[in-house]
């Protein structure tokens, strides 16, 4: 064996896909190197860097799909057609995969923060358009009548915390996610809630929130509440930032 490859015997897995992928980037229409390519590059690592090499093709090809909706979660039939106008013949994400992803994605450009006077706030770190999405919210869709009642609980019955861990969440329940830290604003909001439904294994109703102007760099994610300084028994009197 007098290939780099095999003479290098500390080189790992890790090692090995980086000097593959350096000599055969990943595209997302690009077909693997044939195996005698790969073996000078990878040596005995070659089967773990050939499915490396395709599941990230396979990534980008399920990110590239999820880009083209960028206002809703897609249907089955749409993600499917998105896929057939690829005209991808192998290494194709299969319509679950994409779906999944979708329903998993973690929201580019929005990090989780430290706030002084808020405890925590959403800032972003990229720009975002006038009525694309920016997020979800991750928890139970419930009905106007639900939540009056919910309300009514936390202020006169049993205290229990809205939108907490226990609730039976469709989506990355054990996540510390985005839309539930963006804090109420009725005068600076910069996003809109609006309700969607998709279907994977079964109905569900989320909330995305879209941008109402265009977002700039380094903003906090605001959105209004529906509450006011008066609301909860004027509870919120000494909150400038309501």
């Amino acid at each position: 064996r007098s290939t780099a490859a095999y003479r290098c015997p500390k080189m790992d897995d890790a090692a090995a896909f980086q000097k593959l992928i350096q000599m055969f980037p990943v595209t997302l229409d690009g077909q693997p190197p044939r195996k005698k390519e790969r073996l000078r590059v990878t040596g005995v690592h070659d089967r773990h860097c050939y499915n490396r090499w395709r599941a990230e093709q396979r990534k980008r090809r399920q990110q590239n799909i999820f880009d083209q909706y960028d206002r809703w979660l897609p249907t089955e039939s749409q993600v499917t057609h998105s896929i057939e106008k690829m005209g991808w013949s192998t290494n194709t994400p299969a319509v679950s995969e994409v779906l999944q992803n979708c329903k998993l994605q973690t929201w580019r450009g929005l990090h989780i923060v430290d706030d002084p006077v808020k405890g925590k706030k959403v800032i972003t770190s990229r720009l975002f358009q006038k009525g694309g999405v920016v997020c979800d919210y991750n928890s139970k869709v419930i009905t106007k009548t639900a939540g009056e009642a919910l309300m009514h609980n936390f202020f006169d019955g049993p205290k229990q915390k809205i939108g907490s861990r226990e609730e039976n969440h469709t989506c990355h329940p054990d996540m510390d996610t985005i839309g539930r830290h963006i804090n109420h604003s009725n005068k600076k909001a910069n996003i809109r809630p609006l309700k969607e439904s998709f279907v994977i294994d079964e109905k569900t109703d989320i909330i995305l929130f879209l941008a109402k102007r265009e977002i700039a760099v380094g903003e906090e994610l605001l959105y209004d509440y529906g509450v006011s300084r008066k609301s909860f028994n004027g509870e919120g009197q000494s909150l400038e930032w309501l």
